[in-house]
C-alpha cells in the first residue's frame, strides 16, 4: 500500500536510508526535519505494519517545482516495482499542485549533483 508517511514510519524509513546510502544518507534528524516539511510529499510504500519503502520530495509553489530528495527500498522491497510506484506517485501529487518541472539529487561518486526534468507531460 502508498500512502502519506506517518510519525510512527520514521524508525523504519531511517532504517532503509541507512541502508540504502550507508555514508551517503540523511541523518535521522534530517529525515525528522523533512517529515515536518514535506507533508503530503513524504511517501511511503508499506506490507502491514513494515515499511518497504519511501520517498522524499517537496515543492516549491513560486516556481512550481517540486523535488525528488530521497526514495530507498529496502531489499526485501526490491523487484515488486516499489521504486516506481513511489515515483509515480510523487509525480501525481506534484502534477495535482500543478508542477511543470522535477529536480532530482543524485549522488554521484560521493557528492550531489541537482538535476531537474521537464520530460513527459510537465
Amino acid at each position: 500500500m502508498i500512502s502519506k508517511a506517518a510519525l510512527k514510519d520514521l524508525e523504519q524509513i531511517n532504517a532503509i536510508e541507512q541502508q540504502v546510502f550507508n555514508t551517503d544518507s540523511y541523518p535521522p534528524f534530517a529525515i525528522r526535519q523533512l517529515f515536518d516539511i514535506s507533508g503530503d510529499y513524504f511517501v511511503v510504500a508499506k506490507d502491514e505494519d513494515k515499511t518497504l519503502g519511501f520517498v522524499i520530495g517537496g515543492l516549491h509553489v513560486s516556481e512550481n517545482k517540486g523535488w525528488v530528495l530521497s526514495l530507498g527500498v529496502h531489499p526485501d522491497g526490491r523487484g515488486q516495482g516499489l521504486g516506481e510506484k513511489l515515483t509515480q506517485k510523487h509525480i501525481e501529487l506534484l502534477k495535482q499542485a500543478n508542477c511543470k518541472e522535477i529536480g532530482l539529487t543524485e549522488t554521484i561518486e560521493g557528492s550531489y549533483k541537482p538535476q531537474s526534468t521537464t520530460q513527459g507531460s510537465f
